[in-house]
């Protein structure tokens, strides 16, 4: 089971420039230390406006707890000074920002292991009522069973809140081209196709228990990402 922290950032879309250069900054300090220190990028667009999300993985809540916070790390890498004019320089025009750890949930998923985080990818964040987790599960089981059985294309990471709302579950589907959105069938459609009335039956069962469904296109960062 991998664990994942994830960084959000909501960031005015004005203050966009000046947060992306203090981060490029950063960041090329990282690899030119060659930082034990990693870290995935995404940007997306949502309700909340424009989102910055970093993501670090690790093996055990000691490894994760053990990473530095922001400032300390920024200080590190770029020393007192330049690390107190980095924070200055990204923290004008954020909104908001907030950290969630998260666990892998490999028996969910079907996405294989890239070498690098495909270009895009659809992110819906679920909250479900605890009662009813296990219909919920069985829905993601089955929409994969149904992919599988139609050929369609579909690398889903599927995560759940370790620490903080137990209730909310990510599902982030790799995206090659903006095309690929084109030819997948929505979870219920897909279903009815596969599996008829049962494919019906499974989608009933677990809806009622959904409380709250938020999707957004995000884009892949390499330029903000600290990975090799």
């Amino acid at each position: 089971m991998a664990l994942i922290n994830i960084l959000r950032v909501n960031v005015e879309p004005g203050a966009a420039t000046n947060y992306e250069r203090g981060v490029r900054w950063l960041t090329g300090a990282a690899q030119a230390s060659s930082d034990v220190f990693k870290w995935t990028a995404r940007t997306s667009q949502s309700s909340e406006g424009l989102v910055y999300s970093f993501s670090t993985r690790a093996e055990t809540y000691a490894e994760l707890l053990a990473v530095e916070p922001v400032p300390d790390l920024a200080r590190r890498l770029l020393g007192e000074g330049d690390g107190n004019a980095f924070l200055e320089l990204v923290g004008t025009g954020v909104r908001s920002n907030s950290s969630t750890i998260i666990r892998s949930r490999e028996d969910l998923t079907t996405a294989a292991q890239r070498s690098e985080p495909a270009p895009l990818a659809l992110v819906t964040r679920v909250r479900v009522a605890l009662v009813g987790q296990r219909a919920f599960e069985d829905l993601i089981r089955k929409v994969n069973e149904a992919a599988i059985k139609l050929n369609e294309k579909r690398d889903v990471f599927v995560w759940q809140t370790a620490i903080g709302d137990m209730s909310q579950y990510g599902i982030l589907q790799a995206i090659d081209s903006p095309g690929d959105l084109d030819d997948r069938k929505p979870p219920q459609e897909l279903l009815a196709v596969a599996f008829g009335e049962e494919g019906e039956q499974v989608f009933q069962a677990a809806a009622p228990h959904v409380q709250e469904v938020l999707s957004a296109l995000s884009i892949y960062r390499p330029d903000l990402s600290n990975q090799s």
